[in-house]
């Protein structure tokens, strides 16, 4: 039997990270540096996005 899927997990979508961090109690997802750092992976994201489309 089985346990672990065949394939990798797919990353969640950039919407649901960031529902995830507004709903966190956890200070450091309210901080200036994580804010930069996901501003920056939000971007990479959106240009990875444009050129499959």
């Amino acid at each position: 039997m089985r346990m672990t899927p065949k394939a990798t997990y797919p990353e969640p979508r950039v919407r649901t990270i960031e529902v995830v961090c507004r709903a966190s109690d956890d200070s450091a997802l309210k901080k200036p540096k994580f804010s930069a750092i996901w501003r920056n992976i939000e971007k990479k994201v959106s240009a990875v996005i444009d050129l499959k489309d």
